[in-house]
């Protein structure tokens, strides 16, 4: 097999930050500036399109579909292969050092890699290109400079190319040995298909969300200048002097302390300059700029998905718009709501909303809409994460509950008080669906108080204490699976050797091996989560400082690369939630292979478009999603879906 090592550099006078790659690659004024290429292990060459065509030998291995193309973030050279070179690119045919180093639980950006893996010095990434890729791949004062209007700076350009090709080939010979298996890289290349055809987008609605927040903007400013009398009624001093000077009492207009002060009984007007604080501080409408910078001119939403983005888990990540977190909205009557907004309407649209940015906000998911003719099908696991947990421990109790389609909540619940299912009550069914979600990862009275806040409900610490306390009694399989995968983890670390999990007095699907540098969890699947340079140490913890397994990783908080500590709960967590990627990634092939039209995916949910005559499409989904793969025998699957012109929750 023949392999393609190449980089591009380019010009273009889109913003590739703000715009992404696909908009970037299909505008008008992008064009390649060079490209650094080597054959397998063969000296890199270097074409500078100002010198010349395309070199037959870099032409012919972009054509051969025998060869397979290498690039770090491979979705920017394949997309400029294929729209700027004009030359085919299917994504089956390339490979991402990105994509694998994400995989084994190490930085996806280039640089960062290169000194997490301890690369020799000269073959890593050069620091300076940023300040070139600033100098010759973006506008200057309206035109663009190059290799004759700065020669020197122009070699270093052509210097810091080739380095990229040096640096992506060592790291794919040195990453080699863990390379994806095809099935995986199969996955990855519907990941391509499905961010190439994108979500459709209403730009209409979306034009139209925009104008009116704009003039709903200079409604607040005009009536806070009325009120107050302030000369800028956007300086935050400006404005707290006057609401402290009408006994507002506050120490910011931090979002909380306008919260706060709305909950106390102050003049009318005090209130209503609060309420238009808040209005004018709302970011709920600037997704709206993101789907207008990020939809291509055919209305497709393109490469919204990151594949392999989430850390160790393998989940998909949000990319522009981040889909993964459009909001739920507050308005139900989103037909009415849109109509107003597109009539442009703004006197109308307050004579019906009382918060107008909300309103507008709420339209964010509707934004998504199907075009002419055609419908979106949607479907969504039902409770995955709840069901993989029980099926992985072992607690065929908790699974007979999903098996029967009862209330997993209510069952929760009656482990807790002690009660028939049909016995709980609303209240205490809340208590055990906070237990669902808070307790299966180890989560004590702080995260079983955490999430209760999510959800509006406060919980005294005795009372979370007592019900996670109960929650354990209830669960003793799950219980017993966070020791057993810690133990199994610290044996193969600490051994040097391969050992199942055995929980429950079972043996479980799951698996711990080291392969220096990485201790790996082997999931039912076959794929492994990676845990790269593991020790054993003593770390600070919720229960004091205790001998702790880590590894070195990309902290979730800091977001630093850092010795990361974690431990029987959070290992499990992240098998749960490797396993339910998994599924997800099944259940796509399935869909894809049965010729239905997936335009995205999010969390545990598919996207796909019907025509508006198809009566079966929901129903095939559905049963392509619950369609167990082979390693998941017995696992009780469920998918609830719809469908309709426009996107909802």
């Amino acid at each position: 097999m023949t392999h393609l090592f190449h980089d591009y550099e380019t010009f273009s006078e889109c913003d590739i930050k703000k715009h992404g790659a696909y908009r970037y690659s299909e505008d008008s004024t992008t064009r390649v500036l060079m490209c650094a290429y080597a054959i397998d292990d063969g000296k890199i060459s270097i074409w500078q399109s100002h010198k010349g065509p395309v070199p037959a030998e870099l032409r012919d291995a972009l054509d051969d579909p025998g060869v397979v193309k290498h690039a770090h973030n491979a979705n920017f050279e394949r997309l400029i292969t294929k729209n700027v070179m004009g030359i085919p690119a299917p994504p089956e045919q390339y490979r991402c050092s990105a994509v694998l180093a994400r995989s084994l639980g190490l930085p996806g950006q280039l640089g960062n890699l290169c000194r997490a893996i301890k690369i020799d010095a000269e073959h890593t990434k050069l620091a300076s290109g940023t300040r070139l890729i600033n100098k010759f791949s973006k506008p200057y004062r309206g035109g663009w400079r190059d290799h004759t209007t700065d020669p020197e700076d122009w070699q270093k350009f052509v210097e810091y190319c080739i380095r990229d090709v040096e640096a992506e080939r060592t790291v794919y010979n040195k990453l080699k040995p863990w390379d994806l298996p095809d099935y995986e890289w199969n996955v990855w290349a519907l990941d391509q298909k499905i961010n190439d055809r994108g979500l459709p987008v209403d730009l209409e609605l979306v034009n139209a969300v925009q104008e009116m927040e704009r003039e709903h903007r200079e409604y607040a400013i005009a009536r806070l200048s009325e009120i107050t009398g302030v000369t800028n009624p956007n300086s935050r001093d400006q404005l707290l002097e006057w609401l402290n000077d009408h006994d507002a009492n506050l120490e910011g207009l931090r979002k909380q302390d306008v919260e706060n002060a709305l909950t106390r009984d102050l003049h009318p007007l005090v209130t209503e300059t609060l309420h238009l604080r808040k209005e004018t501080a709302l970011a709920s409408v600037k997704k709206f700029q993101a789907f207008v910078d990020r939809t291509s001119m055919d209305g497709q939403l393109k490469g919204s998905l990151m594949f392999n983005g989430a850390a160790r888990t393998g989940r998909w990540a949000g990319r522009g718009v981040q889909i993964q977190n459009l909001s739920r909205g507050s308005v139900k009557d989103i037909d009415t709501a849109i109509d107003v907004v597109k009539a442009r309407d703004h006197e109308w649209l307050q004579s019906l909303y009382s918060d107008v940015p909300a309103t507008l906000g709420s339209l964010t998911r509707p934004a998504i809409c199907a075009p002419d003719g055609k419908v979106l099908v949607v479907c969504d696991y039902s409770s995955i994460e709840a069901r993989v947990l029980p099926w992985l421990a072992r607690d065929e109790a908790t699974m007979e509950i999903f098996q029967s389609e009862r209330d997993i909540y209510k069952e929760a619940a009656s482990g807790i008080y002690n009660l028939l299912a049909d016995q709980i009550n609303k209240e205490q069914r809340f208590i055990g669906k906070i237990s669902v979600l808070a307790c299966g990862y180890q989560g004590g009275a702080n995260a079983y108080k955490s999430m209760s806040a999510n959800y509006g409900v406060e919980i005294e610490e005795d009372r979370a204490k007592q019900i996670v306390s109960a929650w354990r009694k209830a669960n003793p399989n799950i219980t017993k699976l966070w020791a057993a995968v810690e133990q199994t983890a610290r044996i193969a670390f600490m051994q040097r050797r391969s050992c199942i999990v055995k929980s429950a007095m079972d043996l479980t699907c799951v698996a711990f091996s080291y392969d220096h540098p990485f201790l790996r969890c082997t999931l039912p699947s076959g794929r492994s989560i990676n845990y790269y340079k593991p020790g054993v140490e003593d770390v600070q913890s919720p229960w004091g400082m205790r001998e702790q397994l880590t590894f070195e990783g990309t902290d979730t908080y800091t977001r630093k690369w850092e010795r990361v500590p974690t431990f029987g709960g959070k290992l499990v967590e992240n098998i749960v939630q490797a396993i339910s990627r998994d599924l997800l990634a099944h259940a796509l092939l399935l869909v894809d292979q049965a010729g239905m039209l997936i335009v995205g995916h999010i969390h545990d949910e598919i996207i796909c478009v019907a025509d508006e005559d198809d009566e079966t499409a929901l129903e095939q989904l559905s049963q392509l999603m619950t369609t167990n793969p082979w390693w998941a025998d017995g696992l009780p699957l469920s998918a609830e879906g719809w469908t309709g012109k426009r996107y909802r929750k």
